[in-house]
């Protein structure tokens, strides 16, 4: 699944000075060594050796360039990956599509939540949701509802707009809630049950893949 290039913080990148040290340590070393072999280049006069001389200019020549390319790259593509971990670690889990995770702190429902709808007037969409999170609640927590699975749909993926729609139904039915937090979403004490009475909406194979 493609989405648009997730934006971060240029001024979250602080490590780098420590590498543009290394960098303009590492530019000198190779000016140095380049010097040497194009010099050394220079002074090979054996007819037998040309081959050699050739292999040591076009190496003398080319270090400085592909160096200077590698920072170029560095600077451009994988720019992002030069942030602090904690940083980096939160641009590549929001540059995900979607995301999961497991809570010990299980919410409520909203104090605004509606009475259960009738089966047959549950959206889709909604349905989706509630598949998607009784059957990872049940293969990463187990029989358990000490622990939650959560999960979360990023808003540059293009289930977005659908996830929103089912994720609105289901939070004011009092099914889910959604985590202050990470802002993913949840079954309630309440969701669990409606799952347990309602075996039909276990059925389908219309999840949220992960």
């Amino acid at each position: 699944m493609s989405i648009q290039k997730t934006s971060f913080d240029s001024q979250r990148l602080t490590i780098p000075i420590h590498l543009i040290t290394v960098w303009v340590v590492g530019l000198m070393f190779l000016t140095l060594i380049s010097l040497i072999f194009v010099s050394t280049a220079g002074k090979i006069t054996q007819p037998q050796l040309h081959w050699v001389a050739a292999m040591l200019a076009v190496a003398g020549v080319s270090f400085v360039p592909l160096f200077l390319l590698a920072i170029f790259l560095m600077q451009t593509i994988v720019r992002p990956n030069l942030q602090e971990d904690k940083y980096f670690s939160q641009w590549l889990r929001d540059s995900q599509p979607r995301a999961q995770d497991t809570t010990a702190n299980p919410l409520p429902p909203q104090s605004s939540a509606t009475a259960e709808p009738l089966e047959g007037a549950m959206s889709k969409e909604a349905k989706r949701i509630l598949r998607t999170l009784w059957r990872y609640q049940k293969q990463v927590c187990g029989e358990g509802y000490n622990k939650r699975w959560t999960f979360g749909v990023h808003p540059l993926s293009p289930d977005y707009a659908t996830y929103l729609r089912g994720l609105s139904e289901v939070v004011q039915h009092g099914f889910v809630a959604v985590s202050p937090e990470n802002y993913q979403c949840m079954l309630t004490n309440e969701g669990i049950q409606h799952l347990r009475n309602t075996p039909e909406l276990h059925e389908g194979d219309e999840v949220y893949s992960f």
